[in-house]
């Protein structure tokens, strides 16, 4: 291999954190239209999962900017 293991898993962890609140917003958005599901939108169990999966991002995303912003 021509990269460090080290950057490959950092590579990897990043395209990971970016990939699930994208997920959580793209199924918050589509799957509560009825003219796209019809009967089968989301119920609020599943819509309070996916609020709470992209709020717990949001959070990460938040700490961590004021981390590496407050050195």
């Amino acid at each position: 291999m021509w990269l460090d293991f080290a950057i490959v898993q950092r590579a990897f962890g990043i395209l990971g954190s970016i990939f699930i609140p994208l997920l959580a917003l793209a199924l918050l958005r589509m799957n509560n239209r009825p003219a796209w599901v019809g009967r089968h939108v989301n119920g609020v169990l599943t819509n309070a999962a996916l609020v709470t999966a992209l709020a717990v991002a949001m959070t990460g995303l938040m700490i961590e900017c004021v981390r590496l912003l407050g050195r």
